[in-house]
């Protein structure tokens, strides 16, 4: 039978490759949840808390390109998350995001909440993808490797304790704008 043609080749989804390499100290951030472009959870089935990218100055842009594991501290508990940082390449967005999505399904979306997080192992790159099908098996893959991630590193900031006063410890209302699940609504991943 021999190879495919070139064409068909290129078709092929490509693995994506995964560094999963741990931040020693890991990256500290606190922002206001804000509206981004309801994409992920109604095209992605990842619904994801965009960070108010202004009130992190100048480290959003510091921050490597990629998908990060960590922990998400909200209305005062603690939640494993898997945190895309980039331009999500594949909807061409022109400007940088920090999106979260928080593993745990949220009876409601917590718009105008302060969100902190700690990221704690750099999972891989930042990817462009061929098809929606292959984005959506890669943030399966980035939640599958977070969970197993999480339940060994990192694992102080899973407690309270591990948190500074006033960080996302708060109490504040979610905002009553309808269910949401695993994040403040469907931003894109």
């Amino acid at each position: 039978r021999g190879p495919p043609p070139a064409h068909m080749a290129a078709e092929e989804p490509q693995p994506v490759p995964y560094e999963n390499r741990e931040l020693r100290p890991p990256v500290a951030l606190e922002a206001t949840v804000v509206r981004g472009y309801a994409r992920g959870g109604s095209q992605l089935g990842c619904p994801t808390a965009n960070m108010d990218v202004t009130e992190l100055g100048d480290v959003v842009n510091q921050l490597e390109k990629g998908i990060y594991a960590g922990w998400a501290r909200l209305h005062g508990a603690t939640y494993m998350t898997v945190v895309s940082c980039g331009n999500n390449p594949y909807y061409g967005n022109e400007q940088r995001s920090i999106e979260a999505h928080l593993l745990h399904e949220f009876p409601e979306d917590f718009y105008d909440s302060r969100l902190g997080l700690r990221l704690c192992v750099y999972l891989r790159n930042e990817a462009n993808f061929s098809s929606l099908d292959a984005l959506v098996a890669a943030i399966a893959e980035d939640i599958r490797r977070a969970r197993a991630l999480l339940a060994t590193v990192g694992t102080e900031w899973a407690q309270p304790e591990g948190w500074g006063p006033g960080e996302a410890a708060a109490a504040a209302a979610p905002a009553a704008e309808g269910p949401g699940a695993g994040a403040a609504g469907e931003e894109a991943a």
